[in-house]
């Protein structure tokens, strides 16, 4: 390799090293408002965690979606 064509790797490397933490930071920010909190879904992530009513909830949805199997009713005509 020629000194010209390491010299332009080189360059081009720092710049994506570069573009790179930007990326990181911008994504670092989107994920916090400005006030550090986090926004959208992860203010709920784990909320209902070991939460027995919650998980009294989903089974209770998932016992009511398995009754209404549309395959369950065409077996029984």
């Amino acid at each position: 390799m020629s000194a010209q064509t390491l010299e332009t790797l080189e360059k081009r490397l720092t710049e994506l090293e570069t573009r790179l933490a930007q990326v990181e930071q911008s994504k670092g920010e989107e994920e916090t408002n400005t006030g550090g909190e986090p926004r959208g879904w992860q203010r709920i992530v784990g909320r209902f965690a070991n939460n027995p009513l919650f998980e009294d909830a989903v089974r209770q949805g998932r016992k009511w979606r398995e009754s209404e199997d549309p395959l369950d009713a065409e077996e029984a005509s």
